[in-house]
């Protein structure tokens, strides 16, 4: 038979999920440049800097979205989800 106390553990292990969801989107930095060395740089997206300056934003969940003259037109990394998600909100708290 499960106690209140099981259940609370559940409802504040999904309260604390709601939050990472949220703190993922959030951008933590942006540059705008021109620089092909930045460490996230691949030869593919060398290839941007034809078409003049970027602007990477880089969110809490990792991701690092690239946009050029007002599109999106790369994403690095894959997003964190579940228990790495979690994992990585917590240890920034």
């Amino acid at each position: 038979m499960e106690t209140m106390t099981e259940y609370n553990d559940v409802v504040e292990t999904q309260r604390k999920r709601l939050k990472a969801e949220e703190w993922a989107r959030v951008c933590n930095e942006v540059q705008c440049h021109g620089l092909t060395s930045m460490w996230y740089e691949t030869d593919e997206t060398r290839a941007h800097f034809e078409n003049g300056m970027v602007t990477d934003y880089s969110f809490n969940d990792g991701r690092i979205e690239r946009y050029q003259k007002g599109e999106l037109i790369y994403t690095f990394n894959k997003p964190l989800t579940g228990q790495e998600l979690l994992d990585a909100y917590l240890k920034s708290s």
